[in-house]
């Protein structure tokens, strides 16, 4: 089976939220190698001088569908973090 983000079947439960935690544990690092770098003699980091901006097209349904699984929703989110 292919690794997938986009399950609408009732694995959602046992995939979904440990493949989300696996990107945003990516991102946590990516985060912390930038902060804990100097940024050229200013005393600042790579992190004050970088804007991380992480943004999802759709979000899933509230409600279960017939599978038991969660549809694509019109919603969606976004985070930011970085750049002073």
């Amino acid at each position: 089976m292919t690794s997938s983000l986009d399950t609408h079947d009732d694995n959602w439960t046992t995939d979904q939220g440990p493949r989300q935690e696996e990107g945003f544990n990516a991102v946590a690092r990516l985060a912390r190698d930038l902060a804990s770098r100097q940024y050229k003699d200013t005393g600042d980091s790579w992190l004050d001088h970088t804007v991380i901006l992480g943004f999802s097209e759709f979000s899933r349904t509230a409600l279960l569908n017939a599978n038991m699984g969660r549809d694509h929703s019109l919603t969606n989110t976004c985070f930011t973090l970085g750049g002073g």
